[in-house]
């Protein structure tokens, strides 16, 4: 008896028309591998800024600025909060290649993603750094 291959489901391929592959062999594994070592990277910086913010609350808003001009601590969670950008970029760049099927959308949603990165990129290195010359500031006052 001859196996029916109708039976089967649909079938898949990476080749499209004439032959060409879609997309690149790699490109799946690197996304992958970048998430992992971002989330490797980011648990124990996220760790440290929990602790960092928990020792400032409570005491008001000036102990929190103390807690938050010192140099260690400002780097600390700027670097988490650039590789959560970071993370997030790659997460929402997988779920639009996965799930918006045609290309110009896909296209305007990965320049949008770009764009709010970047944006709010710009928008916490400005905060850290008005925190840093308000602190100086406020060290010099005293």
């Amino acid at each position: 008896m001859a196996k029916d291959n109708k039976s089967a489901g649909p079938r898949y391929s990476v080749f499209g028309p004439g032959g060409k592959l879609f997309g690149k062999s790699q490109e799946g594994a690197h996304h992958w591998w970048m998430q992992r070592v971002i989330t490797a990277i980011g648990l124990p910086l996220m760790i440290a800024s929990i602790l960092i913010i928990a020792c400032g609350t409570g005491r008001g808003p000036v102990r929190m600025l103390e807690v938050l001009s010192r140099p260690w601590a400002t780097i600390i969670i700027g670097a988490t909060a650039f590789l959560m950008i970071a993370h997030m970029r790659h997460a929402v760049h997988q779920i639009l290649e996965d799930y918006v099927p045609t290309k110009k959308p896909r296209y305007i949603a990965f320049m949008m993603n770009e764009a709010f990165c970047v944006v709010v990129a710009l928008m916490i290195a400005y905060a850290m750094f008005k925190l840093s010359v308000l602190s100086a500031f406020i060290g010099f006052m005293k």
